[in-house]
């Protein structure tokens, strides 16, 4: 299954997520274990509110639970996420 050792994060498909939560997603894989600032995921959906940036990874985090998805993503209070693999 996705996000489990030895996979590549390339390799992590997460069914059921929407355009923006596929690219706010992409970002975070982009940087696992990183810290992902508000700022750059706002720049990969152009038009959205932190607010939304918030809502979007609480639905990647439900979903990822729903597909028993080992990856895990981080809040940095005041910061952005970290993606966990």
């Amino acid at each position: 299954m996705a996000g489990h050792a030895g996979q590549s994060r390339e390799d992590i498909q997460v069914p059921g997520l929407s355009k923006a939560q596929r690219a706010v997603f992409a970002c975070l894989t982009a940087k696992p274990n990183e810290l992902v600032r508000h700022e750059e995921l706002l720049a990969v959906i152009k038009g959205h509110s932190p607010k939304t940036i918030h809502s979007h990874i609480m639905d990647i985090r439900r979903i990822l639970r729903q597909n028993d998805q080992r990856t895990k993503i981080e809040t940095v209070s005041g910061s952005g996420y970290i993606l966990r693999m």
